[in-house]
């Protein structure tokens, strides 16, 4: 962070002592949008507004265990895929809680990366939220090995481990083929009408993934995933594959995604329970229903 405005500098690390990850980010991005800058890595940032991030980044990996701790940022391989920019922080550090990763078993490295994930979840992703952008947390790296930890609700968790060789022409391969499927997907979904068979074009399977990435990831409502999805600022799909989205979510937990953003609002930015209502009921706010945001306040300790 020696690039940044010592003023900015000091503030931010100010609220990384006092854990307050979420309003350091907000800050930040602020920062980025008073300068005119429109994403991470740009040749514009002249400051060094991507190593507040990564200061930022390594006060939460250490705060969950990882020592010391080192970050790099990276564009995330999918982007081909998915047409957004995605940026993950990767971690580097010594040990996790005094031990190498190489005598930790699996078990223990995906409960610290979940640790730390939820963490960038309810800070970094719920900051970029509709600034175009999204932080994601990356891979582990450790003594020379990295750590690939792929975290599911509904499948097992697993770890891959991959040396310093390994790791580049894999990344290769995997970002070929995901910007080969983003060029195959944009011929095939020029059409947005079913086919006659009366399968589901690929246009409402986008749709569908963008809206569940959005409701899992970011704890979003049914009516902020769908003008997300419709949004020219968004996703820009057309109404009828953004409803179809919505209509097929049939697994997420939207009284679970109220509570979630309730929490967000209560303990990280010190508001009431009656505005943490109101913010969640708003249709400038959350945009959650009456019965969901109760049940969020109800829920909260």
């Amino acid at each position: 962070m020696d690039v940044c405005l010592s003023a900015f500098e000091s503030e931010i690390l100010r609220l990384c002592e006092e854990q307050a990850y979420y309003k350091a980010i907000s800050n930040t991005i602020d920062l980025m949008e008073e300068l005119g800058i429109s994403m991470p890595m740009s040749d514009d940032d002249t400051l060094g507004i991507d190593d507040c991030f990564l200061f930022i980044a390594k006060q939460m990996a250490e705060s969950c265990g990882f020592e010391n701790a080192q970050e790099s940022m990276q564009e995330n391989i999918a982007n081909g895929r998915f047409h957004d920019h995605f940026y993950d922080i990767n971690i580097g550090c010594d040990s996790l809680n005094g031990t190498s990763l190489e005598r930790i078993s699996n078990k223990k490295i995906i409960d610290s990366y979940a640790q730390l994930d939820s963490l960038f979840n309810d800070t970094f992703m719920t900051a970029c939220v509709f600034k175009g952008f999204y932080i994601t947390l990356g891979d582990i790296h450790s003594n020379g090995k990295w750590y690939d930890v792929f975290i599911c609700d509904d499948m097992e968790s697993d770890v891959t481990v991959r040396s310093d060789a390994e790791r580049g022409p894999f990344n290769a391969t995997m970002k070929s083929k995901f910007d080969n499927w983003g060029k195959s997907s944009n011929n095939s979904t020029k059409n947005n009408e079913s086919t006659s068979g009366g399968n589901v074009t690929q246009e409402y399977l986008n749709a569908l993934n963008r809206g569940l990435s959005y409701a899992q990831n970011l704890h979003m409502s049914k009516k902020a995933v769908y003008d997300q999805l419709t949004s020219s600022y968004g996703e820009g799909f057309p109404a009828d594959a953004a409803q179809y989205a919505i209509d097929n979510m049939t697994g997420v937990d939207w009284n679970a995604n109220a509570l979630e953003k309730a929490k967000q609002y209560y303990y990280n930015m010190s508001m009431s329970k009656s505005a943490v209502y109101d913010q969640l009921t708003s249709e400038y706010g959350e945009q959650f229903t009456t019965s969901e945001a109760q049940y969020a306040i109800d829920h909260l300790n």
